[in-house]
């Protein structure tokens, strides 16, 4: 006997749960359709020594409409659907020759999740597909093109001890990079798959990725990485724990590479004012060369009242590569003061020292750092001795970077290596970069003494910092007397903080001195930041930052921000502002960046008007460019 469909639903209605929706009795439920209808201009005027004006106007029209609704009810199945056809018309004039081309774009989105909601079901899937078109304005008057399409599909197991998601995403990107002065665009296509396995829970989490990379530009730079992390963290007593971490990474192709870490952590409180903490690392390499690590430290915290808190530490290493052996023990005492006087003065001091023994074999060694790009645009790798061949530099903006266009390799002095970050290049100031090389320190067996003492001093708004740290290092035996140098690094500052009823301000001033036997550089770090209520609606923003940084090349480097936000009437804001940035390098010239312009907004009932005006003047060594841009959108909402 066949089973009416209607009571088929019913019978799975009863496994699944009972839908709580008011709208539940319809098989499908829509809400109201949501959308928009938006219409812009978008002007351009630039000038440049040199250059025939260039000047390009371009029309968009844009529908955007929105769908969300679920069947039966919202944990059972529920979707998001948008769609946004583009038309866009642009003519451009080079001054000898005028363009005029059309263009239309589909972006879209969709998304739908199932059983998220139904407690008797142990998984919940979703899927999504998306496509975007956008046009970025970047750092420094630079500008980002870009198409992304994106698609994929996750699994999810509603556990409550170990919940978990297997995912699978595919993402296409097409993108221009447009530099500032006229300099020609860097193009990147790339399409890149990646599955994901992530699970968790309040004392484990597990995570595995694998990445398949096409790179379909001419650098053709393709790679297959796999990537695993298993932690566990196991809690008894009051506050001892045991923390476990092993981390595996492979990847095959461009910057090929396989790496092994495991990291052990035991921490033992063995009374209120005193722990103990134990660890093991390990960690093997296969890159430009094959290298094995065994690390161990040993630790012990005790705190005397509330006041002094002393540290003495063990740590020893050994690592063995293919032509490369180092082994490397210290130890370390150090003190750490903290009070809070009657008057309100909170002092901290630190005081500290210790004894290292080193021997090693020279040869060649894999290394991998991420500093973030400093406003002077000059990044000091950390290593001596690199192999500027084996230098890999990756950015969010570029994948790989492009050396000779997004950054420069100098000598730095004293066998350091610097990067310089030129003007037009794809890597930003303030950018997190990751540098991987290779370098070759010679043989050498050494002892050192570190020694690290500082002192900081906190009344009311001000605050002054002095700390000292370095090491002395002696050489024992070596082919080469300057395969150790002793270091010294001196930070001094002051900070102020005021707060008044209409006005907060921050400055600071600092000065960063490092030391070695073969260079020193010297950097001052100046920072104000002004935020002022001028009238209820409105408030003034004030960011500076003059950086200098002296060496064999020298860099003064000065940025800054104003801005306002004006709400003159219900509905209305306007936002004028000024940015500008000056960095001047001896030897290596000088770069200025000026924008000067203003926002504006009105929204009235269900239409919205935006414009903007920007002034922007751009200049350095290799020439100069002068935009004005207007941009005015109107929408109307439905």
């Amino acid at each position: 006997m066949m089973v009416p469909r209607r009571e088929t639903l019913i019978l799975l209605l009863a496994v699944l749960g009972t839908p709580t929706d008011v709208h539940a009795e319809d098989w499908i439920y829509f809400s109201p359709l949501q959308g928009e209808l938006a219409a812009g201009v978008d002007s351009r005027w630039q000038s440049s020594e040199g250059n025939p004006d260039f000047r390009q106007l371009q029309y968009e029209e844009k529908l955007r409409l929105e769908l969300s609704g679920y069947s039966l009810d919202p944990g059972i199945f529920n979707f998001n659907a948008n769609v946004q056809p583009v038309l866009k018309q642009e003519t451009s004039d080079t001054g000898t020759d005028t363009v005029s081309t059309d263009s239309q774009f589909l972006n879209y989105g969709l998304r739908f999740d199932a059983l998220s909601g139904v407690q008797a079901s142990p998984f919940a899937v979703g899927a999504e597909l998306a496509r975007s078109s956008a046009e970025i304005d970047g750092s420094l008057g630079n500008r980002r093109e870009a198409l992304t399409e994106s698609r994929g599909a996750d699994l999810r197991w509603k556990s409550a001890a170990f919940p978990t998601t297997l995912s699978y995403n595919e993402r296409y990107l097409d993108e221009v990079f447009i530099p500032a002065l006229g300099l020609p665009p860097v193009e990147r296509e790339d399409f890149l798959r990646t599955v994901t396995l992530h699970g968790h829970s309040s004392k484990m989490d597990l995570f595995l990725q694998g990445n398949d990379f096409d790179d379909m530009s001419l650098l053709d730079q393709d790679f297959q990485s796999q990537d695993a992390r298993l932690s566990n963290v196991f809690h008894w007593g009051k506050g001892s724990e045991f923390n476990s971490r092993l981390t595996y990474g492979n990847r095959e192709g461009f910057n090929d590479y396989e790496r092994v870490l495991v990291d052990e952590s035991l921490r033992l409180q063995h009374a209120n004012n005193l722990f103990t903490t134990y660890r093991y690392g390990y960690e093997a390499t296969r890159q430009t060369t094959d290298s094995e690590t065994h690390r161990g430290a040993f630790e012990l915290n005790h705190r005397l009242y509330s006041n002094l808190t002393t540290a003495l530490s063990l740590r020893g290493s050994k690592t063995d590569a293919d032509t490369y052996e180092d082994k490397d023990y210290d130890g370390n005492l150090d003190f750490h003061y903290f009070r809070k006087l009657p008057s309100g003065v909170r002092v901290s001091a630190n005081l500290g020292g210790g004894y290292r023994v080193s021997e090693r074999v020279g040869g060649r060694l894999d290394y991998t750092e991420s500093p973030t790009v400093p406003i002077t645009g000059i990044v000091l790798l950390t290593q001596r001795y690199i192999v500027w061949s084996t230098i890999v530099v990756t950015a969010p903006g570029c994948i790989p970077c492009l050396v000779g266009t997004d950054y420069f390799i100098e000598d730095a002095g004293g066998d350091f290596t610097q990067l310089r970050i030129p003007a037009g290049s794809r890597i930003a100031i303030g950018d997190i970069i990751t540098v991987d090389y290779g370098y070759e320190p010679p043989s050498a067996e050494f002892y050192g003494i570190p020694y690290r003492i500082g002192a900081r001093v906190d009344f009311g708004w001000v605050a002054l910092y002095h700390s000292t740290s370095g090491e002395d290092q002696t050489l024992v035996s070596g082919p080469d007397p300057n395969a150790v140098i002793d270091r010294r690094v001196d930070s001094t500052g002051i900070e102020l903080n005021w707060a008044g009823p209409q006005t907060q301000a921050t400055a600071s001033a600092s000065r960063l001195y490092t030391w070695t036997e073969t260079r020193e550089t010297t950097e001052y770090v100046l920072a104000q930041t002004v935020n002022h209520t001028l009238a209820p609606r409105a408030t003034l923003t004030l960011r500076l930052t003059e950086s200098f940084l002296k060496d064999g090349s020298d860099v003064d480097a000065y940025s800054g921000d104003l801005a306002i936000s004006w709400m003159p009437m219900p509905g209305l804001f306007i936002s004028p502002h000024v940015s500008a940035f000056h960095r001047a390098l001896d030897p290596g010239g000088t770069e200025d960046y000026l924008k000067v312009g203003t926002d504006a907004r009105w929204n009235w009932r269900l239409l919205a008007f935006d414009m903007r005006y920007d002034h922007t003047i751009r200049d350095n060594d290799s020439g100069n460019l002068v935009e004005d841009r207007v941009i005015v959108n109107a929408t109307r909402k439905f």
